[in-house]
């Protein structure tokens, strides 16, 4: 990521690290449960699968960050 990117994410969501990112989606995740989506619904797939995405994202991401 180019540092005017990583400069105007941290300008508007303060400092961002893949640790918060990884938080937040965790805490979506968890919401979700909580919740008890159901995933047998059209609507709790779309947002499980959403979810799941976020998270490959953010794993993807760390490890990229981490080279």
């Amino acid at each position: 990521v180019g540092e005017d990117v990583k400069a105007a994410l941290i300008k508007k969501h303060g400092i961002l690290t893949m640790e918060t990112i990884g938080e937040k989606v965790a805490y979506l995740k968890g919401l979700c449960e909580g919740l008890k989506i159901d995933d047998d619904k059209a609507e709790g797939k779309v947002i499980k699968g959403i979810l799941d995405v976020l998270e490959d994202i953010t794993m993807c991401v760390s490890t990229i960050d981490a080279e």
